[in-house]
Order: structure tokens, then C-alpha cells, then sequence
């Protein structure tokens, strides 16, 4: 299933046609770098997102807007990696939610990215 979800990302990475992006704060990201990556866990297990990042050139964070097309959020877990972190560490330890993570999806969950996720709303 990993390999499914890595071949739908790739396949919408490789379609990512240039656009015009302006961001909410009103700026327009006109310079475009091609394929950047980031790593994303998920409850498949890790992944690589190669995407294009549009920069203004000014002081302000570039947009990626395969990001928002595949719902990814802005860390390094996926919505479904969150809310389980969140919902094992109430019941439990941290340690215990960490533990849980790798047994049951094979991704390594760092103590201070699983406080983190259970600090940000679902």
C-alpha cells in the first residue's frame, strides 16, 4: 500500500503544471524551484514528496501547491499519523503512543515531534 500511495504522489508531482501563485497574505511567488522533496510519514509508512516551490524573492515563506492538492500538512506526519499520536498519547504515556506508531505503521515517531502533534488540532 506504501508503494500505491508513493506512485499516486509521484504521478501528481510529475503532472504539476507551472501555475500563478499568490499567497494569503496577498504576495505573488513568481520564481519557481523544481522538484524539492520533503519526507512525509504516514500510516503506510515514509514517503517522499517531490514538488515545485514558488518564492516571492522577498522575506516571506515559499508556497508548494501540491501541498494543499494532496492535503499535506505542514510537518512531517500526515493528518492520520497526527490524530493517532494525539489519541494513543491520551491514553496513555508518550512513550507508550511512540511505541504503538512503530509496531503498528513501521515509522519512528521522535518524542518531541509526538508532543508537538498532540499540541496541534486535528
Amino acid at each position: 500500500m506504501r508503494k500505491l500511495v508513493q506512485a499516486y504522489v509521484d504521478l501528481q508531482a510529475f503532472m504539476e503544471k507551472p501555475a500563478e501563485v499568490i499567497g494569503a497574505d496577498g504576495v505573488a511567488r513568481k520564481y519557481r524551484r523544481n522538484r524539492e522533496t520533503r519526507n512525509i510519514g504516514t500510516i503506510f509508512g515514509e514517503g517522499v514528496v517531490g514538488q515545485s516551490r514558488y518564492e516571492s524573492g522577498q522575506q516571506v515563506a515559499g508556497l508548494c501547491p501540491l501541498d494543499g492538492e494532496l492535503n499535506l500538512p505542514a510537518g512531517k506526519y500526515s493528518h492520520s499519523v497526527a490524530k493517532r499520536v494525539s489519541g494513543w498519547a491520551t491514553m496513555g504515556a508518550f512513550d507508550d503512543a511512540i511505541e504503538t506508531i512503530e509496531q503498528t505503521f513501521g515509522i519512528t515517531v521522535p518524542k518531541p515531534d509526538a508532543e508537538t502533534q498532540n499540541a496541534r488540532p486535528t
